[in-house]
């Protein structure tokens, strides 16, 4: 789960983008590796842009790591009508 703070970040992000957050769909899910190993601390996002259908993953723990790469991915462009 993420916390209100990464939820923050996240319509930061997508408002000084100049997108709109409606366009986004953001899931979570527990953080599991290959092993299948639970792991509590951490939560993997799924991050959809509806209008392309473009989907990134990242994974969300105590720092906001994570952010840093969404806004990496929106600036980079990722996330743009072809």
């Amino acid at each position: 789960m993420l916390s209100q703070k990464d939820y923050e970040a996240f319509h930061a992000v997508v408002h000084s983008s100049r997108l709109s957050s409606d366009e986004f769909e953001i899931g979570t899910v527990d953080y599991v590796d290959r092993l299948e190993r639970l792991y509590p601390d951490f939560t993997r996002v799924s991050i959809v842009y509806k209008p392309t259908r473009v989907m990134k993953n990242y994974v969300a723990g105590c720092l906001s790591y994570w952010i840093c790469m969404f806004e990496q991915d929106v600036e980079g462009g990722a996330f743009k009508v072809i």
